[in-house]
């Protein structure tokens, strides 16, 4: 189908089908109204002729021959043709024809009519004259009884003559107006079209990416507005665009400059993005539309990838590839469905914390066994009643202190190097049970009150027996140690999300909330002269968190200052 695309054209061409339609109206209405008036205004004059010929019926009205010869007088006079029809519809005169050739007029419209109205009208075609006919009748009436009819008619084919020569010279006055319309919207469509002609081409030149192009219209209209708009707007783009690439140039730069594997991948597995350091790890020399599989191939990674890909989350995990360790950080973008992938390179770090860890593995394991012999010979002195035994008591506490120091720093060491630990299954309340049994005397001979609110039934979990028992342990010699009166207290329970919680709370001298994020670092303690004085080493708590980690457990610690503080654990139980 034919589309009309220019502007100009279909504004002309809707002015001149809106001019046709109106024309059309215009002459359709012109020449109803006018035939219609003027029958009218014929209906009127023929009247005027029946009442002017009331008189001559009321002379003649007994003499038929007479009334018939004086009304053909009459209408040769006035080229109007008059009938005389009795009250039975029996024609006596006709200025036309003869009276007794005519059939019985008493249906004729007309004159039913004008029983009723007094006077009757009918447009129809006469089988007498054999041509259509503009029909007017009155009653004559004598004593006010219908005596018989008077009707005057004029042919319509005189009538539409008339109307039809007025109608030509409208129709060419109209034929003049529509003439000097369509050259008012021709002159109009190129005065609306040029402007949008020239603001469309400039449009295409900005599409093409040139943004200096410029439209000048001498308007004061909104054109002239638009045009300005425009001007101001390629010259905003101009700039933004101009600031666009600049910050693109600086993001490129500082990508980079990121020492990390930076790459993101889109929503269909390809790798749109990357950096240098990603490229030249993995011997590239472009990403773009490669696969993440084609380029990565570690299983691992791939798990992760599938995993972040089904849950729409975001991930950091470490996984070994190619012998080396990375810290691999991944990032949903719900938006894009992009994934934003960092991987830093840890094998330096690991090594370096690996060799920290055996220094403080081996210093620690040769630091016992002097540190356990001078203890006996502290021991063995004290037995001799020579000596002064404030001194000797002074280098035996001491000498505990640092082989407990030892003893953590082991636990610590061996928990650290040894990260996967052999697991079974083990009913929690057991290490409960141990754990509070070995704390028990020493509450006691604080004078707290050591409580435990076990269900009794079996909370079954993956792990280590001997470690879960040294985690409760710690925390509850800690409880303890720290409190001076009132309660601590112990509890489990399952949960309905298949976990089990366990609370130890006291009522101790709580920590200050400034603390708490620091809690489990090394030899991290809150009040140093307070901690050696309770015989504290500060890695209980770093012990306790290992432990945690070991067996995916998480925890939250809850504390006021002079309050008590509570640890709440929650363990994955297994079945």
């Amino acid at each position: 189908m034919f589309k009309i695309k220019s502007i100009y054209l279909k504004i002309f061409i809707s002015f001149l089908l809106l001019i046709a339609v109106i024309t059309g109206f215009f002459l359709y209405f012109s020449y109803n109204t006018i035939y219609n008036n003027y029958i009218d205004s014929k209906t009127e004059s023929l009247k005027k002729i029946n009442y002017f010929l009331e008189s001559t019926v009321s002379e003649f009205i007994d003499n038929p021959e007479s009334l018939d010869k004086k009304i053909k007088e009459l209408g040769n006079k006035t080229d109007v043709r008059i009938t005389i029809v009795k009250k039975n519809g029996e024609v006596i005169a006709d200025s036309f024809n003869n009276p007794k050739n005519m059939e019985n007029h008493k249906n004729r419209i007309e004159l039913v009519n004008s029983l009723d109205k007094g006077s009757g009208k009918a447009v129809r075609y006469s089988e007498t004259e054999d041509k259509r006919m503009l029909y007017v009748a009155i009653t004559y009436n004598e004593n006010e009884e219908v005596k018989a009819f008077i009707r005057s008619s004029l042919y319509l084919d005189d009538i539409k003559t008339t109307i039809n020569e007025l109608f030509e010279r409208i129709f060419v006055i109209s034929i003049l107006i529509i003439v000097f319309s369509l050259l008012g919207a021709y002159i109009f469509a190129k005065t609306i079209s040029h402007p949008i002609k020239r603001l469309t081409e400039a449009s295409s030149e900005v599409a093409e990416g040139n943004f200096d192009v410029k439209v000048y219209l001498n308007k004061k209209d909104e054109f002239g507005v638009l045009a300005n708009s425009f001007n101001y707007m390629t010259e905003r783009i101009n700039r933004l665009f101009s600031e666009v690439r600049e910050n693109q140039k600086k993001l490129e730069a500082i990508i980079e400059s990121i020492q990390e594997l930076l790459f993101v991948i889109n929503n269909e597995g390809k790798i749109k993005l990357s950096n240098n350091n990603f490229k030249k790890y993995f011997k590239i020399d472009d990403s773009g539309d490669k696969s993440f599989y084609e380029i990565i191939s570690e299983p691992d990674m791939i798990e992760l990838f599938e995993k972040i890909k089904k849950n729409k989350t975001n991930l950091v995990k470490e996984i070994e590839m190619d012998d080396k360790i990375f810290l691999v950080s991944l990032s949903y973008v719900r938006e894009s469905e992009d994934i934003i992938g960092l991987l830093h390179d840890l094998t330096e770090y690991r090594m370096l914390n690996k060799i920290k860890k055996d220094f403080v593995y081996n210093v620690s394991h040769e630091l016992k066994t002097p540190l356990t012999s001078i203890k006996g010979f502290s021991e063995t002195l004290l037995s001799n009643k020579n000596f002064n035994k404030n001194y000797i008591q002074i280098i035996k506490k001491n000498t505990d202190r640092m082989i407990k120091i030892v003893k953590d720093l082991l636990t610590l060491s061996e928990l650290e190097i040894n990260q996967n630990i052999k697991k079974e299954k083990v009913n929690l309340e057991d290490p409960i049970e141990n754990a509070f049994v070995i704390v028990k005397e020493k509450a006691e001979n604080k004078g707290l009150k050591l409580s435990k609110k076990l269900p009794g039934d079996e909370f079954i979990i993956e792990g280590d027996k001997f470690k879960l028992e040294q985690l409760f342990i710690n925390l509850l010699d800690n409880a303890v140690k720290y409190t001076n009166k009132g309660s601590v207290r112990i509890s489990a329970r399952e949960l309905n999300d298949d976990r089990v919680q366990v609370i130890i709370e006291d009522t101790g001298i709580g920590i200050a909330k400034k603390h708490l994020n620091r809690i489990f670092e090394r030899f991290y303690v809150v009040d140093k002269s307070r901690s050696r004085k309770k015989g504290g080493t500060g890695l209980g708590l770093s012990i306790v968190k290992h432990i945690l980690k070991l067996h995916d457990a998480e925890m939250d610690v809850q504390s006021k200052k002079n309050k008590g503080t509570k640890f709440t654990i929650f363990f994955n139980k297994k079945i």
